[in-house]
């Protein structure tokens, strides 16, 4: 597409240079002495709006993406051998139960759900709107569908 542009409105620019400065190349052919110099000015002030607009939106998009990823649980509430621990939701594995108490957020974990249930709003993770039940041995909603 660089290529391409380029090619073209540098085209246009020699052309308008030659008929600009040597306008008789183009009368003895029988030819106008057309210029383009606006063409060639307004195709790039396009092509950089473009890019600006575009570098804009993904930067937008980067940040988005980035608060978003700052919004999942870092701690999550473990019952190993009877005792409730805090741990890092890195460290919890496959047959942990976790406890999600009131208030806090659901850390996305490996396993489903394997005891008592929950109801959580579908607009927290899905962005439609009712509420989700998960029962015992239903894959929970933030887990990982295989």
């Amino acid at each position: 597409m660089n290529t391409l542009i380029a090619v073209g409105t540098g085209a246009a620019y020699v052309y308008s240079l030659v008929a600009t400065f040597l306008p008789g190349v183009f009368t003895r052919a029988g030819l106008p002495g057309d210029v383009y110099y606006e063409a060639v000015s307004s195709i790039i002030a396009f092509i950089l709006l473009g890019r600006l607009l575009e570098a804009r939106a993904k930067g937008r998009t980067s940040e988005a993406v980035r608060r978003l990823a700052g919004l999942k649980a870092k701690r999550a509430h473990v019952l190993r051998d009877g005792k409730e621990t805090e741990t890092v939701v890195e460290a919890v594995v496959p047959g942990d139960l976790v406890v999600v108490k009131p208030g806090e957020k659901a850390p996305s974990t490996p396993s489903g759900s394997s005891e008592g249930s929950r109801s959580s709003p579908c607009r927290s993770w899905c962005g439609r709107a009712g509420s989700s039940t998960v029962e015992p041995g239903a894959a929970s909603a933030t887990a990982p569908r295989t």
